[in-house]
């Protein structure tokens, strides 16, 4: 059985480094927007995957059969009672298919599969990295000014392009901070400080939250490794410091060309500003506790005349309440805090041997859930993409720390019917990127959701007399 799990753990990790390079190199070939292929190529990648594992991994537990029921039977009723039943089951799958990958991904993590992990972050965050680093040095070449929205490539928004690192960064340092001198430790180095540095010419305040959770939670959960977690947080964020003041102030006050588009971004942005958050919360608890036990259905934040310019409310748990009811978030809520305190009663039953395990998947989804509470993490395809596979990898170190909670084999018919979402969303994904440039021709909206155009047309007659929701003012 192990000799099985091992090579399927070995194939998933082949694919997996193969997808995140197709992810992060083929938007820049496709003549679509970077989220649109970022969206296709994600769900063929998660449907792929997730149907291999389905085919191969047939044992379940108990308690994740009683999760996914609930889960299914909760979502089912809020799409049915969605001001657009289309949509909420796009999103509904989306999630499903996420949840089934968690469960039946299978990797076998050790140290030596957290090494691999961290060197496909590190090779995508690098690939990232030269891409910028040459449209930096064009815009020297031809004295143009220095704009933080040309020099960061591979993503529609800038933000996006942090929402990413907020995943691998803290997942590539926390292996440093694992390792002594090795040959790869100069590469990663180098490579976390160069993402430091763009993600400061982001301006993301986000990632600079996440960033700063890590050191929180590394402390409460792998103590013994939080000095040198913090050590090399602290060196490559100063080298991405010094990095970003070449870049933005030195060498174009060398060159005398004009970086004023660069600061707006960053030093001279007014971060004391929600930038319309505080207005997009307040609009999303009010449709929250308007509709409270199923909310207006999944991806319906991003209907017209929910928010007013945006796709999503930048707060995952808002987001809940508002699209699937607060029963379901004060469930998910529960769930969470159940398995945060799991893990860290497991980590300590061995401290030893397990907080090196623990240190980079810890710090990676801190970082992320702190972003999640004022960003659209959950939202844009790369980030549900490595959410995925960082979950994946915990929730399988759970079942190797866990193995004698009962299971059961799963029927053939059971995991054939678990991977049909995954088609049918790759299908409508396939199908719609088609037409999804004519359609922004004749668009006024750039808000993302499931498409760079994300928001969804519904009647407005509807949103008023099907449910308890009535449209904000304007």
């Amino acid at each position: 059985m192990s000799n099985l799990l091992d090579k399927i753990s070995n194939k998933n990790l082949i694919i997996i480094a193969i997808s995140l390079i197709f992810l992060a190199v083929l938007p820049f070939l496709i003549s679509s927007s970077f989220h649109d292929s970022q969206r296709l190529i994600s769900t063929i990648f998660i449907g792929c995957l997730l149907t291999y594992s389905l085919l191969k991994y047939e044992i379940w537990r108990e308690n994740e059969l009683r999760v996914l029921l609930i889960f299914l039977s909760m979502g089912l009723m809020a799409t049915i009672h969605s001001l657009d039943s289309f949509w909420s089951t796009i999103e509904l799958f989306i999630f499903l298919n996420i949840f089934l990958f968690t469960i039946s991904f299978t990797m076998n993590i050790n140290g030596n599969k957290i090494k691999h992990l961290a060197l496909i972050f590190t090779l995508v965050q690098l690939i990232y990295a030269c891409r910028s680093l040459a449209n930096y040095f064009m815009i020297i070449a031809s004295r143009d000014k220095i704009d933080a929205w040309v020099i960061i490539d591979g993503f529609d928004n800038i933000r996006f392009y942090a929402q990413f690192l907020s995943w691998t960064l803290p997942f590539i340092i926390g292996y440093l901070a694992l390792q002594d001198r090795t040959r790869h430790t100069k590469l990663i180095l180098i490579t976390a400080s160069l993402s430091f540095a763009l993600a400061f010419i982001t301006g993301t305040r986000a990632f600079i939250l996440g960033m700063i959770f890590t050191v929180i939670s590394v402390f409460i959960f792998a103590p013994n490794w939080w000095a040198r977690y913090l050590k090399y947080l602290l060196t490559t964020s100063s080298i991405g410091a010094f990095i970003y003041l070449l870049m933005i102030f030195l060498i174009p006050t060398f060159f005398g060309i004009d970086n004023h588009a660069a600061l707006e971004s960053t030093v001279h942005r007014d971060f004391t500003n929600s930038s319309g958050r505080v207005e997009i919360w307040m609009q999303t608890i009010h449709i929250a506790f308007n509709n409270p036990w199923l909310g207006i259905g999944p991806m319906m934040t991003a209907a017209d005349g929910a928010l007013k310019t945006v796709a999503h409310p930048h707060n995952f748990i808002l987001q809940l309440m508002a699209e699937w009811g607060l029963p379901f978030t004060i469930l998910f809520l529960f769930l969470t805090i159940y398995l945060i305190h799991k893990w860290r009663k497991l980590i300590a039953q061995n401290p030893i041997n397990r907080e090196p395990l623990a240190l980079p998947m810890t710090a990676a989804l801190s970082s992320a859930f702190a972003a999640s509470l004022v960003d659209g993490v959950m939202v844009m395809p790369v980030s549900l993409t490595y959410m995925a596979i960082i979950i994946g990898a915990t929730i399988n170190l759970m079942k190797t720390w866990t193995p004698e909670v009962p299971n059961f084999k799963l029927s053939t018919i059971t995991r054939f019917t678990l991977i049909l979402p995954a088609f049918l969303l790759l299908a409508v994904t396939i199908y719609q990127w088609e037409f999804v440039d004519l359609k922004k021709q004749n668009s006024l909206h750039t808000a993302p959701r499931f498409w760079s155009d994300g928001k969804i047309t519904t009647k407005i007659s509807f949103i008023q007399h099907s449910t308890k929701y009535t449209p904000l003012k304007k």
